[in-house]
């Protein structure tokens, strides 16, 4: 019947953000969006690329991930597409580790993941102090990774969140501790 409602499926565009942030764009535009999840970096360029073009999207929330979020791009972002922004905290080779739920924490998904937090010594930190974030990975067993240094430095919290969920708290990720050559 012509009244049946489109698979969830027909409603998902993937636009790639390796064309110009005006491409980006125009595609957002014409696919009109309930919800957008994508680079931080990406999405400012979209956003700056929709401004320009006079078109403001309006979507129910936005989802970034991939980089870390600061506070400047969050509240760009927010403001480019009139939607609160959640974050999604993981890497390439873990995948989502923890993400921001409504109350604003940052829940460590624990039912898929061990997070610790570890000196550079591979000493575990108190909670709420800084340090190596180091997981393994309770699900994969194509490639397990047993206390895997993720690269990027964060802290767990001891405090519970406000929505009620009972999983740690991821405190906030620092990004990554790596070795910089500065050329001429």
């Amino acid at each position: 019947p012509s009244s049946a409602q489109p698979s969830p499926a027909a409603r998902v565009a993937r636009i790639s953000i390796l064309q110009p942030a005006a491409t980006v764009a125009a595609e957002l535009a014409a696919f009109g969006p309930d919800t957008v999840y994508g680079l931080p970096s990406a999405l400012l360029e979209a956003a700056e690329a929709l401004a320009a073009r006079g078109v403001r999207l309006r979507v129910r929330r936005v989802f970034t991930s991939g980089e870390l979020l600061r506070p400047a791009a969050r509240q760009a972002i927010a403001g480019a597409f009139g939607a609160r922004v959640f974050d999604v905290y993981g890497s390439s080779d873990t995948k989502e580790v923890a993400w921001e739920c409504p109350a604003g924490g940052m829940h460590v998904n624990a039912d898929v993941v061990r997070l610790e937090v570890l000196d550079d010594a591979s000493r575990p930190v108190p909670d709420g102090v800084e340090g190596n974030l180091v997981a393994t990975l309770l699900v994969n067993r194509a490639m397990p990774l047993l206390r895997y240094r993720i690269g990027d430095r964060g802290s767990l919290l001891t405090e519970r969140c406000d929505c009620g969920h009972p999983f740690p708290l991821l405190g906030v990720v620092t990004g990554r501790r790596a070795d910089v050559m500065v050329l001429a």
